[in-house]
Order: C-alpha cells, then structure tokens, then sequence
C-alpha cells in the first residue's frame, strides 16, 4: 500500500504570485513553483519554522485584485529551493475557484 502523503497528481507549474501572511513577517511575496488543490511550493531562502500558520492570497500579476484570497495554510517542509504549504482551510467558494483555475 502507498504513502498516504504520496503525490497522486501531477503539479502544474504556472506563474503565479503567493502574498503569504505570517504571524512574525507580514505580507511577504513568494513565486509559486507548483500548486494543487492540498498545498503549493513556493521559491525562497528565507527559512519558516515548520508548523508557522499563515494566510495565503494568490495573485497571477496581472490584476489589481487578488485571484484567491484567504487560504489558511501552515508550513509543512522546508528545502535550500523553498518551502512547502499546506492547505488547512478555505470557504467553499474559495476551494471552486481554485479549483476552477488549476
């Protein structure tokens, strides 16, 4: 049997924005590398202690309005390329949008 945490799907990779709020550094801006429906991984050097809760808005860049507001997310991995987000909880419309966009 498979590792319940194993990838079934295959990420896309787009370009896409992360405006990430964390508890000790608001409002930091991330590229997103890929994303689904569960969490996304995102480009940086800077280091977040695994378990940082943090609200995520996703922007494409091309609007002045957000794309998805309000994902509540935690930090679930840490690598020298990046970090990794889980998805904890967004409202219904929230998750069909994002739905909708991937």
């Amino acid at each position: 049997m498979g590792n319940i945490y194993e990838r079934k799907y295959t990420r896309i990779e787009l370009i896409l924005l992360a405006n990430v709020t964390l508890y000790n550094n608001p409002n930091t801006i991330f590229l997103v590398r890929n994303i689904s429906l569960l969490g996304m991984f995102v480009s940086t050097h800077l280091k977040i202690v695994t378990g940082t809760d943090c609200i995520v808005d996703l922007d494409s860049n091309r609007f002045d309005e957000p794309l998805i507001q309000g994902i509540c997310a935690k930090v679930v991995r840490q690598s020298d390329d990046g970090v990794a987000f889980q998805f904890t909880r967004m409202d219904i419309g929230t998750y069909m949008m994002l739905q909708t966009k991937l």
